[in-house]
């Protein structure tokens, strides 16, 4: 989905606690709040088995990650 609202490139978003809404910073020295109905998007639940399915083989092989980042995506 687009970002609405923001003159300026956005510089940064970060999930609500509760991952319920989303907060944009921009350039333009503004900060937007999304609620994530806004938009047809997966639960946070999901985006980050997605993102763990995305950087399966990253965790495995790359020379300089610690024991606890090789752990992130594991299943509990």
């Amino acid at each position: 989905a687009k970002l609405q609202g923001h003159e300026g490139r956005v510089t940064t978003a970060s999930f609500s606690a509760d991952g319920q809404r989303i907060l944009t910073a921009s350039w333009d020295n503004t900060a937007r709040v999304v609620s994530i109905y806004a938009w047809n998007v997966e639960s946070l639940e999901q985006l980050l088995a997605r993102g763990c399915r995305w950087l399966h083989n990253y965790l495995i092989y790359a020379p300089n990650l610690s024991d606890s980042d090789r752990q992130l995506c594991r299943k509990k």
